[in-house]
């Protein structure tokens, strides 16, 4: 994607006015007669200053234009606590420019970021969820089996897809956020690791389950650099979004006639396709439903990656992977804490990571 000009970047939901989407639309390439005569804007509550846009064009216009959008702008507060969170997102977007038809991925036309005392973004893409799927609002709750199973569908197609894509690797890496503990590793993951773990246990103290304490300074101690060496290598890395829950997906209304969508790519890294497994399953699930779903769901995932035409990647690879990834989870429960998220998400998070490390015999991999 081209950056265009500055006047088409706005930083208020409500400067999207009919001149602005036509401007931007026509230097898109989107629209190239006709132009837009009125907005219905919804706004929705979310980390990003965030509208649903219904849009009504000229007859002119031609059929194949959107007429539901949504776009998302900077929120300056959480942007100050926590810097850079969108770039990757904006970065993935302009990687791929426009070309994600046969992916599950949204169309975008428009995705800037502009470097400042506050970093701001603009992002504008299509809207399935007004015509052809179904959005969820972010839940703690687990995924039905039959969404589990399209999650699973879905992060395969693009894990395949961008299988060992270094330049991609490249391009994400470039717009790395100050999230150290999540996508590729880097010696600033271990360092943050190190600093991170002692004022983390110190806080909690004797909140603490007996042994828990000794098992996460095993786990700070051994694992960063585990995760480093693997990812050293370069084998079998690939596009991961970072973020896997049930809100993060649009699921087809027809699933014959359309595949669900990933959506919010504001972690979008180069990792272990396994990594977005490890957080839909051993941070999200309490131990009987993960029992019930894990294998079966990382069979299936194994299954179409090699349907998909990736090789020399065994279930032993997987396996291992997976549950390397697992305990980096740990490092996600840690994070929530270091910036103050609301406690009910990473202390849940904590416990069953915690669980699913034990469950799995996760330390054999260290």
């Amino acid at each position: 994607m081209k950056d265009g000009l500055m006047s088409m970047f706005i930083t208020d939901l409500a400067d999207a006015t009919p001149d602005w989407l036509t401007a931007l639309l026509r230097e898109r390439g989107a629209l190239g007669r006709g132009h837009v005569v009125q907005i219905a804007h919804r706004r929705v509550n979310a980390s990003s200053a965030v509208a649903h846009l219904h849009v009504r064009y000229s007859t002119d216009a031609p059929a194949s234009v959107p007429e539901h959008l949504v776009l998302k702008l900077t929120n300056p507060e959480l942007e100050g606590r926590m810097p850079r969170r969108n770039r990757p997102e904006i970065a993935l977007y302009r990687a791929l420019d426009g070309a994600t038809d046969a992916l599950p991925i949204v169309r975008c036309f428009d995705a800037r970021y502009v470097i400042g005392p506050t970093d701001r973004f603009q992002l504008l893409l299509e809207d399935p969820s007004a015509t052809t799927h179904v959005a969820h609002l972010y839940s703690a709750v687990p995924p039905t089996m039959d969404q589990c199973e399209q999650i699973v569908d879905a992060l395969a197609t693009v894990h395949a897809r961008f299988w060992g894509d270094l330049a991609l690797s490249e391009r994400l890496e470039a717009s790395r956020r100050l999230e150290f503990h999540s996508a590729a590793p880097s010696r600033a993951f271990v360092d943050w690791s190190n600093e991170i773990m002692p004022r983390f246990l110190a806080d909690l103290g004797d909140r603490l389950p007996t042994g828990r304490r000794a098992l996460y300074e095993h786990i700070g101690a051994t694992l960063p650099e585990r995760v480093l060496d693997r990812h050293t290598s370069s084998a079998h890395l690939t596009l991961t979004q970072g973020d896997v829950h049930l809100g993060n997906f649009l699921y087809p209304r027809d699933p014959a006639a359309h595949q669900p969508y990933i959506i919010d790519w504001k972690r979008a890294g180069f990792t272990l396709g396994a990594n977005d497994l490890a957080y839909m399953m051993a941070l999200y699930w309490f131990p009987p439903i993960r029992a019930q779903r894990e294998l079966p769901l990382l069979r299936r995932y194994h299954e179409r990656l090699l349907a998909l035409g990736v090789t020399r990647y065994s279930w032993a690879d997987l396996w291992d992977d997976y549950r390397l990834s697992v305990l980096r989870q740990l490092f996600e429960a840690i994070w929530g804490w270091s910036v103050q998220q609301n406690s009910t998400i990473w202390w849940n998070h904590l416990e069953r990571v915690t669980l699913a490390i034990e469950d799995l015999g996760c330390l054999d991999t260290t």
